[in-house]
């Protein structure tokens, strides 16, 4: 049974992890708090939480609780930025050309 609050951040939530999906560094994922026991859940309030590659426990978390307005997805990409482990760009990279070429051993530059 969400609130009014984590409702609206549902949008926002599945924008994000569509976003970020070329991300191969970073994991979204949704918790439901009514049906989970989760250690540290505020209430009915949406949260984010950032366990940072290498940490080890719950005391190396970043969280941010939404109490008022939900952020943008800009907010959310920078906040996420600023504690990830390995930096990322919310724009999948590029390619040039639809084909690899394979240059091994032997190969002549």
């Amino acid at each position: 049974n969400w609130s009014g609050l984590s409702q609206k951040f549902k949008s926002v939530y599945k924008k994000l992890a569509e976003l970020l999906m070329h991300v191969t560094t970073l994991q979204i994922m949704h918790i439901d708090g009514d049906e989970n026991d989760v250690i540290g859940l505020n209430g009915n309030l949406p949260t984010l939480w950032l366990f940072p590659a290498g940490s080890k426990g719950l005391f190396h978390q970043h969280y941010w609780y939404f109490q008022g307005e939900i952020p943008s997805i800009e907010d959310l990409v920078q906040w996420a930025n600023k504690y990830v482990t390995y930096p990322f760009s919310d724009a999948p990279i590029q390619h040039t050309s639809n084909q690899a070429e394979y240059i091994g051993p032997g190969d002549d530059l």
